[in-house]
């Protein structure tokens, strides 16, 4: 049995391994003057390749990171909005 304590984005990975279902969506872009190939998904998170123009020593957006939140965590409006969090409704 795992402990269910830790850090958030682990709490969140194990409520999904739980089956709790999603509650909202977060995008995240990454810049990087790297050249990005391939893309994975671990758990709730996936880091999406945006496939970029790549120009050395030029940082873009080149990564997304995407994040299913499966807890109810209390936010301020102001923190959803700011964050990006795709409200409940919006999953359906």
């Amino acid at each position: 049995m795992r402990a269910q304590n830790g850090p958030l984005v682990y709490r969140n990975w194990l409520a999904m391994d739980e089956g709790q279902p999603c509650v909202s969506l977060a995008e995240y872009p990454l810049f990087t003057d790297a050249h990005i190939t391939g893309q994975i998904s671990q758990g709730p998170y996936v880091f999406i390749n945006t496939v970029p123009d790549w120009q050395k020593a030029v940082v873009k957006p080149a990564v997304v990171l995407r994040t299913s939140e499966h807890l109810e965590i209390p936010r301020s409006r102001h923190d959803k909005d700011r964050l990006g969090v795709v409200p409940r409704r919006f999953l359906r």
